[in-house]
């Protein structure tokens, strides 16, 4: 089985770089990260609903806030999440040599 050109070239990013970057390929290689990640954008598609719903329009006390706040978390998450691959796989393996997904960050 011959191994596809982006394969090679992260094996060859990692072979050539540090333990930082070996280390944020373990964790993004991980099951418990995917399933971290997946389960962060399931609670910010319910946290961005709460946003515009019944309770914020009618000024429930706290809830507004409280929404602000968990929205700048999910945001800090999301970018970790982004460094962490474009380290893990290499800046030519990352998100960004895909046209389709360049759209996608």
């Amino acid at each position: 089985m011959v191994a596809s050109d982006g394969v090679q070239q992260e094996i060859a990013y990692l072979q050539a770089n540090g333990c930082f970057v070996k280390l944020s390929h373990k964790i993004i290689s991980s099951r418990a990260f995917l399933l971290g990640i997946d389960a962060c954008i399931l609670l910010n598609t319910l946290v961005l609903a709460a946003n515009s719903s019944y309770y914020v329009t009618n000024g429930i006390p706290y809830v507004e806030g409280i929404l602000e706040i968990t929205n700048y978390l999910f945001c800090v998450i999301f970018l970790v999440e982004l460094i962490l691959k474009m380290v893990g796989r290499g800046p030519k393996v990352s998100r960004f040599a895909n046209e389709f997904n360049f759209h996608n960050t």
